[in-house]
């Protein structure tokens, strides 16, 4: 098994106004930390486009990968939060799913 990646677009941002996108394995669960070496994930917040989109990216590890089973759809969480209006509240939960294929 190979490394995963799964995105969200989050549109209808202010050019040069990007929000935060944390990530979770669960709603209750602690926000997924990334891109350092000794993590299961690799996190890209992204940046806010000319049209006002925002892409960010999770990427799910070789390590992480081969703890799970093929053909099952695990649903990953994610929400965002403004940086510019920072005591607004966050996005509601979205559910991103990832199926894990072997090659």
């Amino acid at each position: 098994k190979q490394w995963y990646q799964r995105r969200v677009r989050i549109s209808g941002l202010d050019n040069n106004q990007p929000v935060t996108v944390t990530w979770k394995e669960t709603s209750s669960g602690p926000a997924l930390v990334g891109d350092s070496s000794d993590t299961d994930y690799g996190i890209v917040q992204g940046t806010v486009s000319g049209s006002g989109t925002q892409d960010s990216v999770l990427t799910i590890k070789t390590d992480k990968m081969a703890t799970l089973v093929n053909d099952q759809v695990y649903t990953y969480k994610c929400y965002a939060k403004s940086i510019q209006y920072s005591e607004s509240a966050e996005s509601a939960e979205l559910d991103v799913e990832a199926t894990i294929v072997a090659k």
